[in-house]
């Protein structure tokens, strides 16, 4: 039996704790621009789910020292890969037009499925036929694989695919075995870097005040969640990108600094505490291992009222890059330290995903594009960005319903759009003079609606 890793021990226990065994399901859909070659791509799917580790098993609970604390780890699995063949018009009962939407909507009831740890794989596929082009579908626990996990591993499939379909040998893959990412840990457990990220961070929260969102409500996680999509006008990116070479910062930074003073601006407290998804794994041998080291890191950022847009945004730099050394300590763990474990207490605020490591494949003669179904169950409100394939970015908003409806949430995002279209045209302002002058807006609007 191989013992999980720390990662996997904080998500088995939130599995373990929680009603809903789907909570940590996530999905993904690979969309091909064309018809697939079907035993091709699953004899690649089969082979390349049996390459990873921590995928290609199941998961065991044994007698520990004490009786109530069993120990928990994972064997080699010898089940078949589960993998269903399904055409697109038979998902629904009644299928939509447009095969993408009929896939999202199944999808939403696919992925609320739960996955058995215990006696079978972490993870379930579908090839999903189309008329013209065909789509693979996979949910998987995030006890096996994070996103970077996720992407390794279709990046596999598409290697085989490719040579099967060519006629040609596979090569071998290139995975790195699992052990070395345990003995990572285990060397930052003895050098004590990991007592040194837990102070680093009990003394930088606890010296914040409790995190703010922008909706009032808590709730408990939750699997299911409301989605607002909308790509990045030109008029937006254009001069974002342009902001970025000219002072040589980068676009996460301004849409961070950005983000803040829109949350300053709901809030009204200008000390705000994010949480950052970060990859984990430069620098580490995980980097070349399929499995879950994703962690959730305090992004702490205080909206300084004479800051203009360069400036606030350079801050932000500066408070991420001193993260880079503790971003390794659990945020799992950071709650139980804090005591802010359980249903509405909060770590941080909303969360942000940056995605820059989807990049479209091609599976033979085929090209594909990604359609980002779910990266997993949302607390308060998650922004993810993510890009098309022609290089166009995406805003994803997905919110928990017991905190925002689907209007406040529409409306959340055009307000961000709207600041930030005011910000770019000016950005010598101040945080302090966009925010006066919106607010100067809204009261004059109120009295004017008002009579």
């Amino acid at each position: 039996m191989k013992p999980l890793s720390v990662a996997q021990r904080g998500l088995w226990l939130g599995h373990a704790l929680n009603d809903d065994k789907a909570t940590f399901n996530t999905a993904e859909c690979i969309a091909f621009d064309g018809k697939v070659d079907i035993e091709a791509m699953l004899s690649a799917i089969r082979q390349a789910v049996m390459e990873c580790e921590c995928l290609y098993c199941q998961f065991v609970e044994s007698e520990g020292e004490q009786v109530d604390q069993p120990e928990i780890g994972f064997v080699a699995s010898q089940l078949p890969v589960p993998i269903g063949v399904l055409p697109i018009i038979e998902l629904l009962p009644a299928p939509m037009t447009d095969e993408e939407q009929t896939i999202r909507q199944w999808a939403r009831e696919e992925i609320a499925q739960p996955l058995d740890l215990l006696n079978g794989l972490p993870c379930r596929f579908a090839l999903l036929c189309g008329e013209k082009r065909d789509f693979l579908y996979s949910c998987v626990h995030h006890i096996a694989l994070d996103g970077f996990g996720t992407t390794m591993l279709f990046q596999r499939i598409a290697q085989i695919y490719t040579a099967l379909t060519a006629g040609q040998p596979v090569a071998v893959a290139e995975f790195g075995p699992f052990s070395e990412v345990l003995e990572e840990e285990q060397q930052r457990d003895a050098s004590g870097q990991t007592a040194q990220a837990r102070d680093f961070w009990l003394e930088t929260l606890n010296a914040m005040p409790e995190p703010a969102s922008f909706s009032e409500k808590k709730a408990p996680i939750a699997a299911r969640f409301l989605r607002q999509s909308s790509v990045l006008p030109t008029d937006i990116w254009q001069p974002l990108t342009a902001l970025c070479e000219g002072n040589k910062i980068s676009w996460p930074d301004l849409f961070l600094a950005m983000l803040a003073t829109h949350l300053k601006l709901v809030s009204g407290s200008d000390r705000l505490t994010f949480g950052m998804m970060v990859m984990n794994r430069i620098g580490s041998a995980s980097l070349t291992v399929p499995s879950m080291q994703m962690n959730i890191v305090p992004l702490c950022i205080q909206v300084d009222e004479q800051a203009d847009f360069v400036t606030l945004a350079q801050q932000v730099a500066r408070t991420k890059r001193t993260l880079r050394r503790h971003q390794h300590y659990r945020y799992e763990h950071l709650r139980r330290d804090l005591n802010r474990v359980g249903g509405e207490q909060r770590l941080f605020g909303p969360l942000i995903n940056i995605m820059p490591f989807d990049h479209p494949l091609n599976y033979g003669s085929l090209s594909s594009s990604t359609l980002n179904l779910s990266a997993g169950p949302v607390e308060d409100l998650t922004i993810e960005i993510h890009f098309k394939p022609d290089g166009t970015p995406v805003l994803d908003f997905d919110a928990n319903p017991a905190c925002y409806s689907a209007e406040a949430l529409a409306n959340l995002q055009e307000t961000l759009f709207t600041l930030l279209q005011r910000w770019l045209a000016q950005p010598q302002q101040t945080s302090g003079e966009l925010l006066g002058r919106w607010l100067r807006e809204e009261r004059e609007l109120a009295l004017i609606t008002s009579r």
